[in-house]
């Protein structure tokens, strides 16, 4: 996870100014859920490995983007709060998934944990873009410039 993560952080570091935080945000999210989907069927360790490592890749584009469009819209005055809620909203959903991995895995089994939580994962960045897609591209959109 962690190689995937370095990897994904330096491709944005590379690449991530030709590309928009908003659609970088929802890209992120569908990958984030569709590359958990290979687990639900990997079975050798070092394959499993290696679809982690994607997995990890697609990490930095949530991270980046969110904490960038935070810092770009938040007052001042106002970021640490603003962080510090996404700190502990992220800290309190990691606790509120592990409970319900646990709970999904011993009723179902580990593929439908890893195929719901693929499915739903990537469910929420393309339910994301289509509710709020237009939004982020407005906020966007540099002052006087029409968005799209």
């Amino acid at each position: 996870m962690a190689v995937g993560m370095l990897a994904g952080a330096l491709g944005i570091a590379a690449f991530g100014r030709r590309v928009a935080l908003a659609p970088l945000l929802w890209l992120g999210m569908i990958l984030d859920g569709l590359t958990y989907l290979p687990l639900a069927y990997l079975e050798r360790f070092p394959l499993c490995l290696i679809a982690i490592a994607f997995h990890g890749m697609c990490i930095p584009a949530i991270v980046v983007s969110r904490t960038s469009l935070l810092h770009r819209h938040v007052p001042a005055e106002r970021r640490g709060q603003v962080f510090a809620l996404v700190g502990m909203t992220v800290a309190g959903m990691t606790a509120l998934s592990a409970l319900a991995s646990g709970w999904v895995a011993e009723v179902f089994s580990a593929r439908a944990l890893f195929l719901g939580a693929g499915a739903l994962g990537s469910l929420c960045g393309v339910v994301g873009l289509l509710l709020f897609g237009r939004l982020l591209r407005q906020v966007e959109a540099p002052e006087g410039a029409p968005a799209s």
